[in-house]
């Protein structure tokens, strides 16, 4: 069959998709094209640091002892005992994007499931629950981080574990409000009218209406539990040296910042810089969501 110029003009004139409208909202705002450009940069140091860390991160190199940026090799010079400061960032990246990314979307699965069943079955489960998320959030996050992790001892994996038991309570309260508005929609009712469980209705029903919102703050929560894990790990309580975090490395370059400004200014600008991308991100999340 050949096409007439009315389905031509048709074929011009059709609106464009929903991935093409996103795409063109993301072009026009720069500062979350640049900030999803420095995510994937960081990501991908990170996950190939073996191959991109021009050095053994952990190697000492007397020889070369504080050397500024740009000298002896070094593009971001070295620390005091020799060790290349572009390779420590890229594997510190690692440690930050890692307790970010793995401790907020596990807080988030935590207080989904608890917020999910406080706001659906209610009655003594919403009150047990929610009284909970009140006690846990009238104390300090960081201060309950440093709690908990000094209590389960040094590492990254009890790192994730203390912000995921500090910062489920934000999701799960969200989650309950978001809950109680969509049980009692139509759709809802006709599913416990065709006598579905209430873990069918959850899973099927609910969930899928209140993970926009939980996704928009679980990113924002990313850039949050970075900056809880280097403060973690510059007060002596989290990732120890050797091994590289963005958090540790400030701690050894404070005695250094007269003579060695590198060592401290580097690592806090990288954790300030991805840290901003993730909120830039989250906030661009935020709108897309908000237009439905």
């Amino acid at each position: 069959m050949v096409p007439t110029a009315t389905d031509s003009a048709q074929a011009v004139l059709a609106p464009p998709s929903n991935a093409t409208r996103v795409l063109r909202r993301l072009l026009s705002r720069p500062f979350a094209v640049v900030s999803i450009v420095i995510l994937v940069v960081a990501i991908f140091s990170a996950v190939f640091a073996p191959f991109v860390a021009p050095y053994n991160p952990t190697a000492a190199d007397f020889l070369n002892i504080l050397k500024p940026p740009l000298t002896a090799h070094h593009l971001l010079g070295t620390d005091d005992l020799g060790r290349d400061e572009l390779s420590r960032i890229i594997y510190g990246a690692r440690v930050s994007l890692l307790v970010g990314g793995v401790g907020a979307f596990s807080a988030l699965g935590f207080g989904l499931l608890l917020g999910s069943l406080a706001g659906y079955l209610g009655g003594w489960v919403d009150t047990v629950v929610m009284r909970i998320v009140d006690v846990q959030l009238s104390f300090p996050f960081i201060l309950l981080v440093l709690t908990v992790n000094a209590v389960l001892g040094f590492g990254v994996r009890n790192i994730i574990i203390s912000l995921v038991v500090a910062g489920w309570a934000v999701f799960a309260r969200l989650t309950r409000g978001e809950v109680l508005k969509v049980r009692s929609l139509d759709y809802v009712s006709a599913a416990v009218a065709t006598g579905a469980s209430p873990v069918r209705i959850i899973a099927r029903h609910v969930v899928p209406n209140v993970i926009g919102p939980l996704l928009v703050v679980g990113t924002l929560q990313v850039s949050q539990f970075m900056i809880a894990e280097a403060t973690v790990s510059y007060l002596g309580f989290g990732v120890q040296p050797p091994t590289p975090a963005w958090g540790n490395m400030l701690a050894e370059g404070e005695q250094y910042f007269y003579t060695a400004w590198w060592m401290m200014v580097l690592p806090g600008v990288s954790l300030l810089v991805v840290s901003l991308a993730v909120n830039f991100i989250g906030d661009w999340l935020r709108q897309e969501f908000a237009r439905g």
